[in-house]
């Protein structure tokens, strides 16, 4: 299996830190209009019809901001002849109502090899990114966000029909404009969702991205319950099975969810 397949659901995977509200008399963080706590999402994927793996999107909240977490694992057929256990992970914090990123990494084990690279966000507009033995420093717009931290902030937002809502986002070393459109409305199995097609804008002005995802409307968050997206070569599909709320004996656990022997990077 083709490392492209399955490429998408990193870049778009902060969209799925759907999490529900969470109750007052909850202990959770909180700054005037944000309030967080410990979830976990489940979710089954499958690849032009093919049970492919499973991913795992973790928010644990600190005493100054948020830790986010994507994972996936690869399962079956495609686990035997490319199996792939990669992360995605955010240290983040909270200012003036703001979400604001420290620190990103991608760690990507795919047929046994390791692939890393890193966002170190500098105060006074600057980045610092890393990949192998390179790095560079990148001047970015105040309140550029990280991947995994523009769609969660984006995923607050009000949403309604015929809207659109844009971030400015750095993806690796690219500046880029996370655009989510809301198409429309929709009720399905007695729930209200509403149909969004998130894409990206390079500098270059080429898009790319806008497949449609369901969103579950809550009185002030987006749970993602259905993802699907058009590839180059099939097509991918994410569904929710399950939501955590309690953790475990370490809530900010590096190891895989689905293989204890992996452990990734805090």
């Amino acid at each position: 299996m083709a490392r492209r397949p399955l490429r998408p659901l990193l870049l778009f995977a902060g969209l799925l830190f759907a999490l529900p509200a969470p109750a007052q008399d909850d202990a959770a963080s909180s700054s005037a209009g944000w309030e967080i706590r410990f979830e976990e999402l489940y979710y089954d994927v499958s690849w032009s019809g093919m049970k492919a793996g499973k991913g795992m999107f973790r928010a644990y909240p600190t005493h100054t901001g948020l830790i986010l977490r994507a994972q996936i694992c690869s399962s079956g057929l495609v686990d035997v002849f490319y199996p792939i256990r990669d992360q995605v992970y955010t240290s983040t914090r909270l200012k003036n109502d703001e979400l604001v990123p420290k620190h990103n990494r991608i760690t990507q084990i795919e047929r046994g090899r390791t692939k890393e690279k890193t966002l170190d966000f500098q105060y006074g507009g600057e980045v610092l990114y890393r990949k192998g033995d390179k790095e560079k420093t990148i001047e970015i717009p105040d309140g550029t966000l990280d991947v995994l931290s523009a769609i969660y902030a984006i995923r607050r937002m009000p949403l309604d029909e015929q809207e659109e809502r844009r971030l400015s986002l750095i993806d690796g070393d690219k500046l880029k404009t996370l655009v989510v459109p809301v198409m429309d409305r929709v009720e399905k199995d007695g729930k209200e969702l509403l149909r969004v097609q998130p894409y990206t804008v390079g500098p270059d002005g080429k898009r790319k991205g806008g497949d449609d995802w369901l969103l579950h409307l809550t009185a002030d968050r987006r749970i993602p319950v259905r993802m699907n997206l058009d590839l180059s070569f099939g097509s991918l599909d994410m569904r929710l099975t399950k939501v955590r709320h309690e953790p475990g004996d370490d809530p900010d656990s590096p190891r895989m969810f689905c293989d204890d022997e992996v452990k990734m990077p805090r």
